[in-house]
């Protein structure tokens, strides 16, 4: 009786497919998604950040201000990371043998570079946006000129998304399976939801793809120009904005001035701090409809005398905590608790605060607020 099961189970296994080896296609379709999914990530990082900012520029409150900059200061690091983090990759050698043959032998790795290129651009946006919620989002020049920028990026990275994905459509048909190609890209839509929604379909024919690169590129010219001229836009203004406030000319400022609603009490902070280089929110939690109970903002550089001066600044507010020393460190208790300041010796600074009670504002911010309210 053993001997018969053995025998049934000896003919089971002999019946049943054997699993099939990875081939060259297998390796291609592996390094192309991990190529798919880092771009899937960098859009991403980016379509958060607008939608976020786009939000404030829309209801002009604190709740919406404050979620666009812990949303902007996610998105800063978490394409700081990803800069740092550079992917390579990696075919056996019997595929690059053939992909060699194929003409194929670097393709990935060229899409790969140009992908990563482009993001150097979109995350230096990305900065750029979380530099606006603390030093333009409350002039109405920065934020039409904002707007204009945001209009024109999604169909930009839609287009850039395109070039990329037509040039890897272009290759693909250089393999025979067919079948198992077209089967991959339709799952790509749902597998990169951000990519997946303006995924052009599988083209078979080069003439076809050609076509296509030829629309999307006059559409990118155009998103190109509409970027372009909004961030001249920006700039040109900021630098009215600065030329005005040098002058103290207060009609033109109070007139370009858009405060957000519902804001709590207002704790300077020095303009300095407030570049995506140079500090970073942290958030407890939060969400789209929601405040994060507290944020806690770090900052680098900071001397022990611009720390003495910063905790002066904060007029109404109470020094009776203080406690350390230059050499180990200080810390000070505000409104008790509401405001904590931690600083240490290597220059760097925690300040964490109460969101319902309050709000980080920069001089310059604080300075306009004063001419409107007088």
């Amino acid at each position: 009786m053993k001997r018969f099961c053995l025998f049934l189970a000896l003919c089971f296994l002999m019946a049943m497919p054997a699993a099939r080896a990875e081939d060259t296609l297998d390796e291609f379709l592996r390094e192309a998604d991990s190529i798919l999914d880092r771009l899937e990530n960098q859009y991403a990082m980016q379509h958060l950040a607008m939608d976020a900012v786009s939000s404030y520029m829309d209801k002009h409150d604190y709740a919406s201000l404050l979620h666009a900059r812990c949303v902007c200061s996610d998105q800063v690091m978490a394409s700081d990371i990803m800069l740092q983090e550079p992917l390579n990759i990696n075919f056996s050698d019997a595929a690059s043998a053939e992909l060699a043959a194929m003409g194929l032998e670097g393709t990935l790795d060229s899409l790969l570079n140009i992908t990563d290129q482009d993001f150097t651009f979109r995350s230096s946006l990305i900065s750029f946006l979380y530099d606006y919620t603390y030093s333009g989002f409350y002039s109405a020049g920065l934020e039409s000129a904002l707007r204009q920028i945001l209009t024109a990026q999604p169909v930009y990275l839609t287009c850039n998304a395109a070039f990329l994905e037509l040039a890897l459509n272009a290759r693909l048909l250089q393999f025979e399976d067919t079948e198992r190609i077209h089967a991959w890209w339709e799952e790509l839509r749902e597998r990169f939801p951000t990519l997946g929604a303006t995924l052009p379909a599988f083209q078979t024919d080069q003439s076809a793809i050609e076509a296509l690169y030829a629309s999307y590129s006059l559409q990118n010219e155009t998103a190109a120009n509409g970027t372009n001229e909004g961030i001249s836009r920006y700039f040109e203004h900021a630098d009215q904005f600065t030329a005005w406030t040098r002058n103290q000319a207060a009609a033109s400022l109070i007139e370009d001035f858009i405060p957000p609603h519902s804001l709590p009490v207002i704790c300077i902070v020095p303009d300095a701090w407030t570049g995506s280089g140079g500090s970073y929110l942290y958030p407890d939690q939060y969400g789209q409809d929601s405040l994060p109970s507290s944020l806690t903002m770090f900052v680098h550089q900071v001397s022990a005398e611009v720390f003495h001066d910063y905790a002066d600044a904060l007029s109404g507010l109470t020094r009776d905590s203080l406690t350390g020393s230059d050499a180990e460190g200080w810390v000070l208790s505000l409104e008790n608790g509401a405001i904590e300041l931690e600083w240490n010796p290597e220059n760097f600074l925690m300040v964490t605060y109460d969101c319902g009670a309050y709000t980080m504002e920069t001089a310059t911010f604080l300075y306009v607020l004063s001419l409107a309210a007088s």
